[in-house]
């Protein structure tokens, strides 16, 4: 079930959580040709067909098949990283966690201190605001109120901006599970 577009990965990854699939730690397998793309493990066939049904469905595209894989250990990790939304305010920009992240977070840290939305932060003693690296890093801090060892084990995050490109991505190596 290979997708063409970011927006299909994500369709995909809707539906599983929709399901009751915990996208932080998941029998998976690498997507070839991706990065840091996985794809679901089934148990049984029909279930898969099923899925992929109903994600055809709504995409509007008939064409997703369930291919077999021979899998001599499963693997078990993350399958997407958290969506982190930036958003511009005459303020400056805000950054929010999507919801279905957010629902991830306090899942597995039922006592992590969410944040609803934070503002890119000053960076350093300069006063001013710049969305670097590390500034996003803080970002995704204080919006989950986890660490990065907890962050990676969630999948990492991704900050997207208004344009639907992407800002930044920390997504733990594949060894991560």
């Amino acid at each position: 079930m290979p997708f063409d577009t970011d927006a299909e990965y994500q369709a995909y990854l809707d539906l599983l959580e929709e399901i009751g699939v915990d996208l932080s730690s998941a029998p998976r397998v690498h997507e070839e040709g991706t990065d840091n793309r996985w794809l679901y493990v089934w148990r049984r066939r029909e279930e898969a067909e099923r899925f992929a049904r109903i994600l055809g469905n709504r995409l509007r595209d008939p064409s997703f098949t369930v291919h077999e894989f021979r899998i001599d250990e499963e693997e078990r990790g993350p399958m997407a990283p958290l969506i982190i939304r930036a958003h511009s305010t005459r303020q400056g920009p805000i950054f929010r966690m999507e919801p279905w992240s957010q629902r991830r977070v306090m899942r597995h840290f039922s006592n992590a201190l969410l944040c609803g939305e934070v503002p890119l932060p000053r960076s350093g003693g300069t006063g001013r605001r710049e969305a670097s690296g590390t500034v996003l890093d803080e970002v995704a801090r204080s919006l989950t109120g986890l660490n990065d060892l907890e962050l990676a084990g969630l999948g990492g995050y991704r900050v997207l901006a208004e344009n639907g490109g992407w800002l930044l991505e920390r997504r733990p190596a594949a060894s991560v599970s």
